[in-house]
C-alpha cells in the first residue's frame, strides 16, 4: 500500500538523545531534490543496529521510522531521502557555519573579517547542528566571520580572505539534526 509510506533513517548516537516521538521532519527524495516531503517520527530505535556492525564495530546507529504525512505519487518504494528531524526551534538566533568556530581551553572564539588583520573574539555558543552553530553573546547580525581561523604564519591573499568570509545570520528556521 503506497498510500502510507515512510523512511527507516539511521540516527547516530550523538544526535538520538534529541529524537523523540512525534517530532516533525522534513523529506527529500533524492530523485526529486527540489521537493520537500512533510513527515513525523513515529519510531525511535531503542537499541543500536547491529546489521553493518562488522564493518564498523564503533559506530552505533540507531534504526528510526519517518511517516511520510499525506500521498505523493511520485515516491516509490525503495527511493532514496535525506531527513531533517526538527528537534528545536531557536526564535530570532544568530548562527554561524560551524567551521568559523574555534575551539580553545573550554572558550570558543570566532575571527572577524576586517579592513586589517583578522578580530579574534570570544563567543558563546549555543545550540547547534552538522552545518550551523548558534551565536548567543559576541557577534553582531550582519558581522562577517572567517570560516577558519587565520593561519599565523601565512598571510593569505585578498581574494583568499573574501571567500572565506560569511555575515552572522539570524535564525528563522528551526534547528535541525540530519539523520
Amino acid at each position: 500500500d503506497t498510500t502510507q509510506m515512510s523512511v527507516k533513517v539511521r540516527i547516530h548516537e550523538s544526535h538520538i538523545e534529541k529524537v523523540k516521538k512525534g517530532l516533525k521532519a522534513q523529506v527529500r527524495v533524492d530523485a526529486f531534490p527540489d521537493r520537500v516531503i512533510e513527515g513525523e517520527v513515529i519510531k525511535v530505535g531503542l537499541l543500536p543496529d547491529s546489521q553493518n556492525r562488522w564493518m564498523n564495530p564503533d559506530l552505533k546507529v540507531y534504526l528510526s521510522t519517518i511517516k511520510i504525512n499525506g500521498n505523493h505519487e511520485w515516491v516509490k518504494p525503495g527511493m532514496s531521502a535525506k531527513v531533517e528531524v526538527m528537534v528545536k526551534e531557536i526564535p530570532d538566533a544568530i548562527y554561524v557555519p560551524i567551521q568559523a568556530i574555534s575551539p580553545e581551553n573550554n572558550e570558543h572564539f570566532a575571527y572577524l573579517a576586517g579592513a586589517g588583520k583578522p578580530e579574534r573574539r570570544k563567543v558563546t555558543i549555543g545550540e547547534f547542528n552538522d552545518e550551523f552553530i548558534e551565536i548567543k553573546s559576541g557577534l553582531k547580525e550582519g558581522e562577517k566571520v572567517l570560516l577558519r581561523a587565520p593561519s599565523d604564519n601565512k598571510e593569505g591573499s585578498k581574494d583568499e580572505k573574501k571567500a572565506d568570509e560569511k555575515p552572522a545570520t539570524p535564525a528563522t528556521a528551526p534547528a535541525a539534526a540530519k539523520a
